[in-house]
């Protein structure tokens, strides 16, 4: 009985080219349409899942209490200072976004933007290493790490590990690809490690990966100017934290909040407070300022999803129309099925079966589109 359902309903199709093409057509774009919203939306939220501590890593966001600004970045020092004085912290990881420009290897060149970074990056995160110790990767000063790219624009097919090359910073910053209008020598750096592709989408995209311990030297010749214990400086730094298994966000929130209100009186011109934010929740989001990469809002996300929603609305109505408008022509065909035996259920179960026809192409359809 199926069967001859399918059937009849193909030979309908085909009867009323005309009425079929406008239905299939306008279905199809629709569900075009809605199909590449749901991919928009899986990829949005898709970052950052590979890590296998996902649930334990927060990001520490900076807001000023007077000013209403918020910033994804926050004080250098804060790090240690969460590491040193609060049991239920398992570790944290600081960024710098101060590098990114030219990699010089015997008049070869290589371009990319990263981080400052200490050890405790592979610790946090499932960021992994393709030659080189994540261990020691990044221990010493002047210590760099690559990604394969610039490995092989560099170095071929040789090892790069414990090569020397000449780092110009030229304002490159991890994410985003605009160079500065100056050139600024950082001076000698030492490869000792080099970046694997990652397993997904990352929220912290990054061509390379420079020790922090460099950064005290920098500052003293006067190339940067990162001196010690600086909580002033918000905004080019990044906190992550990994919290123990039995601790919570509201633990850390408690935390991070204590701890600006020590460092950030309200008497002072630079009055802040710290937010502890789930990594789950930094993609998608609304934005704030000092993002390390590029994503498309929470709200604009919700606009499109409502777009969609109308435009799948508005074919079915189409549909909806159209088969109205052969009803007269379809009554006398129920008429001569009803004559013939045919039930209520029967009847409607034909033209659901021709429902589910039109759908089918128009899916097919879509998805080529």
């Amino acid at each position: 009985m199926l069967r001859n359902y399918f059937l009849i309903a193909l030979r309908n199709l085909y009867k009323n080219k005309t009425f079929s093409v406008i239905n299939i057509v306008g279905l199809a774009v629709s569900m075009s349409v809605c199909l590449l919203i749901i991919m928009i939306l899986a990829d949005q939220h898709n970052y950052d899942q590979f890590h296998t501590q996902k649930d334990r890593i927060y990001r520490i966001k900076t807001k000023g209490v007077d000013a209403g600004w918020t910033s994804a970045s926050s004080a250098l020092p804060l790090g240690d200072e969460l590491r040193r004085g609060y049991a239920g912290i398992e570790r944290t990881a600081s960024l710098v976004r101060e590098i990114g420009g030219n990699a010089v290897y015997k008049e070869k060149v290589a371009s990319g933007g990263g981080y400052f970074a200490d050890g405790e990056l592979f610790k946090v995160f499932d960021f992994k290493l393709a030659k080189g110790d994540p261990k020691t990767a990044l221990q010493n000063p002047f210590s760099l790490i690559i990604s394969e790219e610039m490995a092989a624009v560099l170095f071929g097919n040789d090892d790069p590990l414990g090569k020397t090359v000449q780092f110009n910073d030229t304002g490159i910053r991890a994410g985003d690809p605009v160079h500065g209008n100056r050139e600024k020598a950082y001076g000698l750096f030492t490869i000792t490690g080099v970046l694997q592709k990652n397993a997904g989408k990352t929220h912290l995209p990054f061509e390379l990966l420079a020790s922090l311990s460099t950064l005290p030297s920098l500052t003293k010749a006067s190339v940067l100017n990162y001196p010690p214990n600086d909580w002033g400086n918000v905004w080019s730094n990044y906190t992550y934290v990994l919290l123990k298994e039995d601790k919570t966000q509201a633990d850390l929130q408690t935390i991070v909040h204590q701890i600006a209100a020590r460092k950030y009186t309200k008497k002072s011109s630079n009055h802040c407070d710290f937010i502890a934010e789930p990594l789950a929740d930094i993609t998608p989001s609304d934005p704030v300022g000092n993002e390390t990469h590029l994503f498309i809002p929470q709200t604009v996300l919700w606009i499109v999803v409502i777009l969609g929603l109308i435009v799948m609305l508005s074919a079915c109505l189409n549909y909806t129309n159209l088969s109205v408008a052969r009803a007269l022509t379809r009554a006398k065909e129920v008429g001569i099925r009803k004559v013939a035996g045919a039930t209520r259920e029967q009847v409607i179960l034909q033209f659901i079966t021709e429902a589910v026809v039109f759908s089918l192409f128009s899916l097919v359809l879509a998805a080529g589109l």
